[in-house]
């Protein structure tokens, strides 16, 4: 995370940090490499190899160059402006007004098999005042996931039936580098807005919308201020109930 004050400027820059970025730009760059000697091969041969060495060889090249371009994707900063926030699209940049952001904060997707994108975890989205949900590249994709069983958590590589209201430690998921990108965008569009801007009225990242038939849908959100919950609950979860239940 980058951020610059010039004056009354609040200009930053919010860098994903995502490691599955790193994992597809390694395996596509190894891939690229496997790939294109196939090919390069196959030109030169005869028979059957002349057919199947170039389908393969370039089969494993397209995989590889698709694989380096999600990668780049996933690595594009979320900036900041005087006057605007821009989050980076795969052919486009969406540029949201300032003015018209009327929520930040984080959203559980828990991601339903067999589709396997986006993977699930904790990721950024942004809120505009009328309505539209903006998910960001910026997340957090744990590796262990806490559940309720026989009476005690336990930790489990499956995220099948994971509720992430119960099983998310509130102090593990601020120290995140999304989390804090969350708070930090929240109190400087809160600056620039004041206090009676959309934000601080609305602050639709606690009241957001679950899309349960989507593939990837909402099951928990997080707010800057510490409140966890589900999407639409009457009673969510803040950070000193659940330091009251230890």
């Amino acid at each position: 995370m980058h951020a610059t004050r010039a004056g009354n400027s609040r200009r930053a820059r919010y860098r994903p940090k995502s490691f599955l970025a790193k994992i597809l730009g390694i395996l596509g760059v190894w891939v690229l490499i496997i790939g294109t000697p196939i090919a390069v091969s196959g030109l030169h041969a005869h028979g059957r190899a002349a057919i199947l060495g170039p389908i393969v060889g370039f089969s494993f090249a397209a995989l590889g160059v698709v694989l380096i371009v999600e990668a780049l994707l996933l690595s594009r900063s979320v900036r900041l402006t005087d006057s605007a926030l821009e989050l980076p699209r795969l052919f486009r940049t969406d540029v949201i007004p300032i003015t018209d952001i009327a929520g930040v904060g984080l959203i559980f997707k828990h991601t339903i098999p067999p589709a396997r994108s986006p993977p699930t975890g904790w990721y950024l989205n942004v809120w505009t005042d009328d309505g539209n949900e903006h998910v960001t590249t910026i997340a957090w994709v744990p590796f262990r996931f806490r559940k309720q069983r026989r009476g005690s958590m336990q930790n489990s590589f499956s995220a099948r039936d994971y509720d992430a209201v119960v099983g998310t430690d509130p102090g593990e998921l601020a120290k995140t580098h999304v989390a804090m990108v969350a708070k930090d965008l929240y109190a400087r569009v809160e600056a620039s807005q004041g206090v009676t801007g959309h934000l601080t009225q609305m602050n639709l990242q606690k009241r957001p919308a679950r899309n349960a038939w989507s593939n990837s849908p909402a099951t928990a959100y997080w707010s800057p201020d510490g409140e966890i919950g589900y999407p639409g609950a009457q009673h969510p979860r803040a950070e000193d109930e659940t330091a009251q239940r230890g």
